[in-house]
């Protein structure tokens, strides 16, 4: 199966049209092809299958400078010492041709996500604030989400761990009409969609969102993170104290080429936020294409970790966006410049906040805007009716002369609780 590349949108067009139509045991006996280009930058390079909750994934260590046909190999040979891959990744060892790997599934890019501290190799930037909203009457999801990058070719979505259509690349939106598309692991009460990002046959890293009771998004942390930031989320720093890193945490157990779906649904990873010295930042991400005029519950699980004593605070904060649709700036999230509702300082929108006199003992503690805890100052939020369509969730993490020190987040949720009338 070697790549043309003029015909790539023509084969992502009759793609669209066809693989919707295609049963899953059909698409399990398909071929599916996983490219890759240019040179490794060096660091760790993971790979799975696009997950309904959570698959294995394999990874290998690049070189700076080593050919993409290297590591081609390196995950081919991976892949075939995985003993659960055959079974729930599609049922096929990997084979190295020209430029990509050939496995089972459907075909076209999307099927399978890269992630990991590698950034070279051609892989692009996952989308970003995937957001889904849900109409029972209709059995409909509408799905939203915004690229991070002008050069997709398409734009993968799936439902379930079953590719659903493949988008032409600058869409940022798809409305899933579930009648007439079921599959086993399809359940309204607990539906699990990915978009994945397509440049050149090469997928981005998966982001998703776990949607339960029709009301409450998850955004998922159950796929190996990039960069060190789980897919959806972006990092932020405040002024000169950009002491602050990105990091991948891993629940007991998790590893590469182990199935922990059953026991683990959705929380394999966790982000972690590291500051040195003087530091204040942390990461963001928004929530989008949201009713206007209704009201949500925002929560988080956070853990302090095994924080030592010292002038630390770590919390968590939402607010809507203004009526222009921009993103909140560094100064807002670290409490310098007002928010959009006009409140100001390191209080404001701020759901929880731990320090060395509240941290969570190592627990990993549920807080939300409906209930009490160590610095909460804000409630439930509603969405304005003036045009406004989101909101942001933020966590900041900020010390002064503190030594190497770590905080974590493995979930940030959102639940609409009231629709406007």
């Amino acid at each position: 199966m070697k790549r043309v590349d003029s015909a790539w949108p023509i084969l992502i067009a009759v793609l669209g049209l066809i693989v919707p139509t295609v049963a899953k045991s059909e698409m399990l006996m398909s071929m599916s092809y996983v490219q890759l280009t240019n040179s490794a930058s060096g660091g760790v390079l993971t790979m799975m299958k696009t997950p309904s909750s959570f698959v294995p994934y394999v990874a290998v260590d690049t070189v700076s400078g080593e050919s993409y046909s290297s590591v081609l190999n390196h995950l081919a040979a991976e892949i075939e010492t995985c003993t659960l891959c055959p079974e729930l990744w599609g049922g096929t060892t990997a084979d190295v041709e020209d430029d990509g790997l050939v496995l089972g599934g459907a075909p076209g890019c999307g099927e399978y996500i890269f992630g990991g501290t590698e950034v070279g190799l051609g892989i692009p930037p996952a989308p970003l604030a995937l957001s889904v909203s849900y109409e029972p009457p209709q059995d409909k999801a509408t799905l939203a989400w915004i690229l991070p990058t002008n050069d997709y070719d398409a734009v993968s979505v799936v439902e379930g761990g079953i590719h659903l259509y493949y988008l032409a690349g600058n869409r940022t939106n798809f409305v899933h009409h579930r009648n007439g598309w079921r599959n086993s692991n399809s359940d309204t009460n607990d539906m699990w969609y990915c978009v994945v990002g397509c440049r050149k046959g090469i997928p981005s890293n998966g982001t998703g969102v776990r949607v339960q009771n029709g009301r409450t998004q998850e955004s998922l942390m159950n796929v190996p993170f990039t960069r060190g930031c789980a897919p959806g989320c972006q990092k932020w720093s405040y002024g000169a104290l950009d002491n602050i890193e990105l990091e991948e945490g891993r629940r007991e157990g998790v590893s590469p080429k182990v199935d922990l779906e059953r026991s683990l649904r959705g929380k394999g990873f966790y982000q972690m936020l590291k500051g040195t010295n003087g530091f204040a930042g942390g990461i963001w991400r928004r929530f989008i294409d949201l009713r206007s005029g209704a009201t949500f519950r925002v929560s988080a699980r956070l853990n302090t970790l095994e924080m030592s004593n010292g002038d630390w605070n770590f919390s968590y904060h939402a607010a809507y966006n203004s009526t222009d649709g921009a993103n909140l700036t560094s100064a807002q999230m670290a409490g310098v410049d007002p928010l959009p509702d006009g409140t100001n300082g390191k209080e404001a929108g701020r759901i929880a906040s731990y320090n060395s006199a509240d941290k969570t003992g190592g627990a990993w503690i549920t807080r939300s805007t409906d209930q009490d805890g160590p610095g909460k100052q804000i409630g439930n939020l509603t969405i304005p009716t003036n045009g406004i369509n989101s909101l942001t969730v933020w966590l900041r993490f900020e010390g002064t002369n503190v030594s190497s020190c770590r905080v974590g987040a493995d979930s940030l949720c959102i639940e609409e609780i009231r629709r406007s009338e």
